[in-house]
């Protein structure tokens, strides 16, 4: 797929383990108006295919090398706002996985979103100014959480503060 034909509002799942290059390209396809859905490489195959199926992305990201030529592909632009949250897939009520889809944003919301994102991280690390959350790692508990690096912040440090009680 040619990354031009990724509109705004258009999905991409990502089945592949966290790492620096997954949570720039997180932010990189949210500054676009790509909605990432974030899907647990753990996934049974039919959990798998009936997410898919529901969430209908673009495009599935199935191996780093995938991932790696896609980032290479989607411009990022740092002055630019994400337009939105990555979907994460919960079990709710149901128990059955489904996808939480918060839905493109206007520019003043997205400002008003990394106000509020930033205020909540910089409460929690203290001191650190270059770091926005949306980006993944593992929490204590194996879960995928949303807290990228924008700036100098590295892998360690990141999942430090993933690792801090809350």
């Amino acid at each position: 797929m040619d990354v031009r034909e990724l509109a705004r509002g258009s999905r991409v799942a990502l089945l592949v383990p966290g790492s620096t290059a997954y949570a720039e390209l997180v932010v990189a396809l949210l500054r676009r108006g790509v909605f990432p859905v974030l899907m647990d490489v753990k996934l049974t195959a039919r959990d798998r295919a009936d997410l898919l199926a529901e969430l209908q992305p673009a495009l599935v990201v199935t191996e780093q090398a995938q991932l790696e030529n896609l980032l290479a592909a989607v411009p990022d632009d740092p002055a630019s706002p994400p337009l939105g949250r990555p979907i994460h897939l919960t079990s709710g009520t149901t128990g059955r996985p489904e996808g939480v889809f918060s839905g493109l944003l206007e520019r003043e919301e997205t400002d008003t979103l990394v106000a509020e994102e930033r205020d909540r991280v910089l409460g929690e690390v203290g001191g650190v100014e270059d770091i926005a959350v949306f980006g993944v790692a593992d929490d204590r508990w194996g879960q995928r959480v949303c807290a990228a690096v924008v700036g100098t912040v590295d892998d360690a440090t990141l999942q430090d503060l993933v690792e801090r009680p809350h």
